[in-house]
């Protein structure tokens, strides 16, 4: 996973920095498959980490909202596995294996997802390192229950639970 990657980054040493993080991106899809990205939390809005090189394989990218980078890297690693052995979920259906609780995806879509939060999987696979591959900006956003495990649109489900994870999708508050 890559840390901290904007810090130290001028005019000047803005292209080398992104060369060498891309770099890095092509390396991990290479050897392990994708690359997570996390990014910290903003003024209004949870932490979040998405992958970039499914779409290598024809899959869509995964992201998660509110779950520290380590977590979200092992849940995205879990199903990837997952993927390769079952195919691709679809949207709305519940994975009881990815964690200890129950977790559902949710297909995404394209201008938000892509425009505001997976921006450097846009901007890798427009870099000179992969601008034969053809986006199809499909992503998936992995939703986890509560400690209940109450998926955001159930009833009963803890408010912060909806709140953290309706980012690009109103997940809806049923109680």
């Amino acid at each position: 996973m890559t840390e901290c990657f904007m810090a130290g980054v001028t005019e000047e040493n803005r292209e080398e920095r992104y060369q060498q993080l891309y770099a890095g991106v092509r390396q991990n899809i290479d050897t392990l498959g994708f690359q997570v990205m996390g990014v910290g939390p903003g003024e209004n809005r949870p932490g979040f980490s998405y992958t970039i090189g499914l779409v290598e394989r024809g899959w869509p990218e995964m992201i998660c909202f509110a779950l520290p980078p380590t977590f979200a890297h092992a849940m995205f690693t879990t199903a990837a596995e997952r993927w390769a052995e079952h195919g691709v979920p679809e949207d709305g259906d519940v994975d009881l294996e990815i964690a200890n609780l129950p977790a559902a995806w949710r297909d995404l879509p394209a201008g938000p997802a892509f425009g505001d939060f997976l921006i450097q999987q846009r901007m890798y696979y427009e870099s000179w390192h992969a601008r034969h591959i053809d986006l199809t900006d499909r992503a998936m956003q992995l939703v986890w229950s509560d400690k209940n495990g109450v998926l955001p649109w159930q009833p009963g489900v803890e408010r912060p639970c909806v709140e953290l994870q309706s980012q690009i999708i109103d997940l809806g508050l049923k109680n």
